[in-house]
């Protein structure tokens, strides 16, 4: 790509793509986040009726949320690792760029890995959330989202 558009770091279309789906993803689960509690204050105040375990779902898609956040943030290159470097220039940067970076990497990998154990004492206590949903499928967020930042810290 050539011209102010490869100047200013805009990424080509086809490679935007992901990242636009990525986006959505996240507004998705930010609009679930506030929608739910808002839903159920209007079926209460209105109809007198709730939904069924929706603190449970609101702490679950929180929980989602912060994950997809962060891992836009590592994305972006916006975690505190990262941007606390910007002070420094030239060789002396470059280093402390990549060394918070494997440092970050290598505590988000271990955090992916603790975080999968987790999930697996979850799934063999059979614990269930709301609508029968096992705890488990609601918390693979969590390694999935260590792995990505991880990934994209690397």
């Amino acid at each position: 790509m050539t011209g102010p558009a490869a100047a200013a770091g805009a990424v080509p279309h086809a490679a935007g793509v992901p990242i636009r789906i990525e986006n959505a993803l996240v507004t998705v689960v930010f609009v679930l986040a506030v929608g739910l509690p808002i839903a159920e204050i209007l079926l209460r105040g209105i109809w007198h009726v709730g939904i069924e375990g929706v603190g449970s779902m609101v702490q679950h898609v929180t929980l989602l949320l912060s994950m997809a956040g962060a891992a836009v943030a590592a994305r972006e290159r916006r975690l505190l690792t990262l941007a606390t470097t910007e002070f420094l220039r030239g060789r002396s940067g470059a280093i402390a760029r990549w060394a918070g970076g494997v440092v970050a990497g290598a505590v988000a990998g271990a955090l992916a890995w603790a975080s999968w154990e987790f999930v697996q004492v979850e799934r063999d206590a059979g614990n269930t959330l709301f609508y029968g949903l096992p705890a488990w499928v609601a918390e693979l967020c969590l390694p999935a989202g260590f792995a990505l930042i991880g990934w994209r810290l690397a």
